[in-house]
């Protein structure tokens, strides 16, 4: 995949996101945000570090 092609897969998937409401705390029964769930479930898949963490779920700024 090109950028371009990489930026229009991500927007579209921002959006089908936001559709689903995914961001929404209420749709997994926790107080948990999505990325929190994400790090909760790579860490009970294999241990590692912040820094393996980051690497692997790509966090955006606004997600943390």
């Amino acid at each position: 995949m090109n950028k371009n092609e990489i930026r229009q897969f991500r927007a579209a998937l921002r959006e089908m996101v936001r559709e689903l409401g995914m961001l929404s705390r209420r749709t997994s029964g926790t107080e948990l945000s999505p990325l929190q769930s994400h790090i909760l479930i790579e860490l009970n898949n294999q241990p590692c570090g912040a820094t393996e963490l980051a690497i692997n779920l790509h966090p955006s700024r606004r997600g943390l």
